[in-house]
């Protein structure tokens, strides 16, 4: 079974500054033993920035170092790319490679004075601009005085497999749809704990049926810190839409919130489906429509973005500010792009 899963945010950060460094991706350039009458090539700009991260690799906290030989062309511009050593990611070697041909620039080597073909030796060490979203999931009680929080998020260990039965009948027959926002406890033996409605539906029966999801079925490995077993906060997404003739098509709605709801997103249709797959993002929006704060559903937990990603994305969504959307100037809005994959 194969899925395709659209991801918005990968969309937005195409638009790239040329002026923006990636401070989380290190290119280094050994130095080569010099040779009577040649000179070798000469870098004159190896830039990667954090928005070149390839997405995927990003999601799945991929990062390792690459090394390439580089044959550099008389007009400095890279002709050929081998691979010395691989990161142990393709993603990564791949985009290494692709932007060596496509973008860095070289003082080509020299051979008697004249511009020649020459080799050159760079290596690209791979490190996610991610920093752990800690704060939204722990109560504040917990956090360490001082030195380096080691926290290890809960890892959810059941299924997120919707069936039928899951949409009330008498729900479906009265046409209700609607989102409910979910906050729950994972507790320190991988249950779940006090649950509520932080936001709701509009349908005490869809607001229950959500929550009965949640209590009856899903299970975790509990979340750690320094290695103890700690009960961690969450959130989870349930989107009740009816599909077929008749139905109108969900509208997608801004809501804002006073903090990030992290958790997963689902949809619910009377059909049931397969697992929800999900690019979960909450994004912080300031008063005049600048996003200063971007945090991604990665395989290691929820994860913010470095700041230079985090103003990249900001240019190429060009938000508007808060007064014309009569929103309040501080706005966590989820936007978590999820495709349920239904099993025949």
């Amino acid at each position: 079974m194969i899925v395709r899963t659209i991801y918005v945010v990968a969309t937005l950060l195409a638009a790239l500054s040329t002026a923006a460094i990636a401070q989380s991706v290190a290119v280094h350039v050994p130095p080569a033993m010099p040779i009577d009458g040649e000179t070798f090539a000469v870098p004159k700009q190896l830039e990667i920035r954090d928005t070149d991260y390839p997405l995927e690799s990003l999601l799945a906290n991929e990062e390792g170092r690459v090394a390439l030989n580089l044959l550099v062309g008389a007009d400095g511009r890279v002709a050929f790319v081998q691979l010395l050593m691989s990161s142990g990611s393709p993603r990564l070697d791949g985009a290494a490679a692709q932007l060596a041909r496509t973008r860095w620039e070289f003082q080509p080597h020299t051979k008697g004075g004249q511009p020649a073909e020459g080799a050159v030796r760079v290596d690209v060490t791979w490190k996610p601009p991610l920093k752990p979203a800690y704060e939204y999931q722990m109560d504040a009680g917990l956090f360490p005085l001082e030195g380096e929080v080691d926290f290890v998020p809960a890892v959810f260990t059941a299924t997120r497999r919707v069936v039928a039965d899951d949409y009330p009948d008498f729900a479906v027959r009265a046409g209700q749809q609607g989102t409910v926002h979910l906050k729950f406890v994972i507790l320190e033996t991988g249950g779940i704990g006090d649950i509520s409605v932080s936001q709701t539906s509009g349908s005490r029966l869809l607001d229950e049926a959500a929550a009965k999801v949640v209590k009856s079925r899903w299970r975790y490995q509990p979340a750690t810190l320094s290695g103890k077993p700690i009960p961690q906060n969450s959130y989870a997404r349930f989107v009740f839409e009816l599909r077929g003739p008749g139905q109108r098509p969900r509208r997608p709605t801004r809501d804002c919130f006073p903090e990030p709801q992290l958790g997963p997103s689902l949809t619910m249709s009377p059909e049931g489906g397969g697992e929800s797959v999900e690019v979960g993002q909450w994004i912080h929006l300031t008063a005049d429509g600048t996003v200063d704060d971007l945090i991604v559903s990665t395989q290691r937990g929820w994860m913010h973005f470095a700041p230079s990603a985090v103003a990249e994305y900001s240019r190429a969504a060009k938000f508007p500010p808060a007064a014309r959307e009569r929103r309040p100037p501080s706005c966590w809005f989820d936007g978590t792009v999820t495709v349920t994959v239904n099993q025949k």
